[in-house]
């Protein structure tokens, strides 16, 4: 689903397969009902219930049930046989109400929505010996809806001998005839089993009889795709698995052939004289087991051997693969960690499976007429123009792009390969379609921030290359999954790229920009140097009336809110920045929103310019050029600040900050370093001073400061100095790196825009 198979808009959905209903099974009815919660239809299997039920009394059957179904049957009999019929049939579809009553309730329990809720009904009766007559399956049907309980599909027997065609055509017609014309009565689809050997005519005539109402089940085809898949393969691994699997289908075999039950023996012999002939094998070898393995011994392992068709589902179930009854059905670990091994083939195998599945699903589709022939030539011509497993998987993402909008098939990205080398590529927009609670977006402007550059020169902490850098973003929301109500396609929004886990005491806090586990995009993980991305929708904050570039300048503003925030800063308050980098900007001009009296601290005249003569700020003392503690007492009629930030991220820096404190005063580091901070304790206890350090932002931030730049309260632009391309930005970031001239670097995705 990562690829965005659900985004193609194709209907899908999965089969509890012939979930069984009364006999044995009674006591297991409540795990049999939370095992297909998840299911998108049922097969209710009555053949349990039904083949205990002997000598059943009408008296059993309520007279409103009886009077009901005699004047809605629809189908002629005499009164004793559809008795005999009711009669027979009661006991076993009032054990599906109850099971069918348990599986609404537990959908109504864990489904929020009607349409999760609902689920389709097939009723099986085709395990049942014998033909299923069409007084039976009306009665069936009828009984169903009289109890509340409308049939969507139903599987009758029609005489199908497993595993291999029915001979008579005209005699198949007859029987489907008459059952389809029951169904079309009830509104209800025929059901076939596709495990079956059927043949292409069998299921032309299915088809054309039903005029594609028909259901088909395909599971039982996929162990035997899987192992056609396995025998091809050129992976070693790949043909251990399948020569154990096929030895067991023969051990099994061998010991059917041998069995004292009667149909078990007779039916595993014709399995094996079917595979002998078809080899052009003397088949009388059944005189002991020892001449029965002799001859199964000299055949070559062939996924069209019948006993290996046949048996093979059986191996999937068993516990270490051995071929004993007792460890058919298994469940324990054992089982599971011999199931473990199908998810373990290699590359080439899955995409011979693939490619098998849908080959016969195609036959199907055509065979039945349910697709015209060109159009599954059409499909098989791509099927099998794939190489890799990969390429089926990316041209499964790209028709989930188309439904987008977006045709590209490639994006621009640039990735730090390791330090200082940083490369510009194209590169697969696979897998990118986004999850239920994520949204895909087309990303419009990057900053570029202390981090990107930490990571360029190989110093920041927690960083592992190759990496895509960049987490100042603006996006365009292109599409969203299924569960996303906060955003829609067309939204323009600023990213929070502080993915946090919702589970630690700090997100349980409502400090998810200190979470435990938490991922910073273009840090811990891919960010925002490419061109589309998908990323979880309760990060994205819109507003539809700010730029591109506005919008990237959010994130770094909210880091300067977040610490504005900690330190409860009021009008009362004088506070000194240290540092006017961005974040120190951001700092000061949100401390200035508040009403504070702001002095900013800095050894770059560049960027003291810009803060005096594009922020209009007038407190700017130059470090370099005077005693910086003198100077501030200067600015601030001979005291201390009562706040002080320090944003410079350099030790030197933030061990002296706890000078610049006032008695009673606040301090807050929102640089960081991987060093030590060292200070006074006597300095810091005289002076009662408070330390706070501030990471990252929340979400409210990012909501309380994009109402400050949508009123103007708040001015970003003057910060950007320099423009690039993903193109250029491998050659242009060394330079911003060694210029003093450099604020904020603003990458711009799709300049044209």
């Amino acid at each position: 689903l990562k690829y965005g198979f659900h985004r193609t808009r194709v209907p899908w959905g999965f089969n509890a397969d012939h979930q069984p209903i009364g006999g044995r099974f009674d006591a297991r009815e409540d795990q049999l009902v939370s095992g297909c919660i998840l299911a998108t239809y049922i097969t209710f299997d009555l053949s349990p219930e039904l083949s205990s039920t002997c000598h059943s009394s009408i008296d059993s059957v309520p007279p409103h049930i009886i009077s009901r179904v005699k004047r809605h049957v629809g189908i002629e009999a005499s009164e004793q046989d559809l008795l005999a019929e009711l009669a027979f049939l009661y006991p076993a579809v009032c054990k599906m109400k109850s099971r069918d009553v348990k599986y609404a309730a537990a959908r109504e329990d864990l489904f929020k929505t009607e349409i999760g809720r609902r689920y389709f009904r097939e009723l099986s009766i085709d395990e049942l010996p014998g033909i299923t007559t069409p007084l039976r399956l009306a009665t069936a049907l009828c009984l169903c809806e009289v109890m509340g309980m409308h049939i969507h599909f139903v599987a009758p027997g029609f005489g199908f001998q497993k595993n291999f065609p029915y001979p008579n055509q005209e005699e198949l017609r007859e029987r489907v005839q008459a059952a389809w014309n029951v169904c079309q009565s009830f509104g209800a689809s025929l059901g076939f089993h596709s495990g079956s050997g059927k043949s292409a005519e069998n299921y032309a005539l299915c088809g054309n009889v039903t005029e594609g109402h028909l259901e088909i089940k395909t599971s039982g085809r996929y162990t035997y795709e899987m192992g056609v898949a396995l025998s091809k393969s050129s992976e070693e691994k790949d043909q251990h698995l399948w020569k154990e699997w096929y030895a067991f289908t023969q051990a099994l075999a061998l010991q059917g052939a041998h069995s004292e039950h009667e149909t078990e023996r007779r039916m595993a012999r014709s399995f094996i004289t079917h595979a002998l002939q078809k080899e052009g094998r003397d088949t009388d070898i059944f005189a002991n087991p020892v001449e029965t393995k002799q001859a199964l011994d000299t055949l070559n392992p062939n996924p069209d051997h019948m006993f290996w068709f046949e048996y093979n589902f059986l191996f999937v179930l068993a516990g270490e693969g051995k071929a004993l009854k007792t460890a058919l059905g298994d469940h324990s670990p054992a089982g599971y960690r011999h199931r473990e091994r199908f998810y373990t083939i290699s590359q080439e195998a899955r995409l011979l499976f693939a490619q098998n599945v849908a080959s016969y699903i195609l036959f199907l589709a055509e065979t039945t007429g349910l697709a015209p022939p060109a159009l599954c030539d059409t499909a098989r011509s791509r099927l099998y123009s794939f190489t890799t497993y990969a390429e089926l998987l990316e041209d499964i993402g790209n028709h989930c792009l188309q439904g987008f909008g977006v045709h590209e098939t490639s994006m621009k990205q640039v990735t730090l390969a390791h330090p200082e080398k940083l490369v510009y590529h194209e590169k697969s927009m696979l897998p990118l379609c986004p999850g239920p609670q994520e949204a895909f977006v087309r990303v419009h402007c990057v900053g570029v921030c202390g981090t990107d550059y930490h990571a360029f020169q190989g110093v920041q902490p927690f960083f592992a290359y190759p990496r895509v850098l960049g987490h100042e973003l603006s996006v365009e929301v292109i599409g969203v999954g299924s569960h996303v109500t906060n955003v829609k396609p067309g939204d323009r929004c600023c990213v929070e790229p502080f993915l946090n886990c919702c589970r630690c005491t700090a997100c349980l806090m409502g400090k998810g920009n200190c979470c435990e586990n938490i991922s910073v995009m273009g840090v811990h993980s891919d960010g925002g140097f490419r061109e589309y991305t998908t990323l979880p929708a309760r990060k994205l904050h819109s507003s539809q009336s700010l730029s591109w570039e506005q919008l990237a300048l959010i994130e770094p503003l909210c880091i300067g809110a977040h610490a504005v925030r900690r330190a409860a800063v009021t009008r009362e308050d004088s506070v000194l920045i240290i540092g006017v980098g961005p974040i120190g900007m951001a700092v000061a001009q949100l401390a200035r929103a508040e009403g504070a009296h702001v002095v900013l601290l800095d050894m770059n005249e560049k960027r003291l310019a810009l803060c005096r003569n594009k922020l209009d700020f007038t407190d700017l003392i130059h470090s370099t050029t005077c005693v910086p503690l003198e100077e501030v007492k200067k600015r601030l009629d001979g005291k201390l600040p009562t706040v002080v930030f320090d944003a410079t991220g350099n030790p030197t820096s933030m061990d002296g900050s706890f000078h610049f404190v006032s008695h009673g005063g606040r301090l807050i580091f929102v640089g960081l370093h991987s060093q030590n901070v060292t200070f006074n304790d006597p300095l810091f206890h005289k002076r009662e001073l408070t330390l706070l350090a501030s990471r990252n932002a929340t979400s409210a931030d990012f909501a309380y400061v994009i109402n400050l730049v949508e009123s103007n309260v708040i001015d970003i632009r003057p910060w950007i100095t320099h423009r690039s391309t993903f193109s250029a930005l491998p050659e242009d970031f060394p330079t911003w790196l060694a210029s003093t001239g450099v604020v904020k670097g603003m990458v711009v995705a799709h300049p044209k825009n």
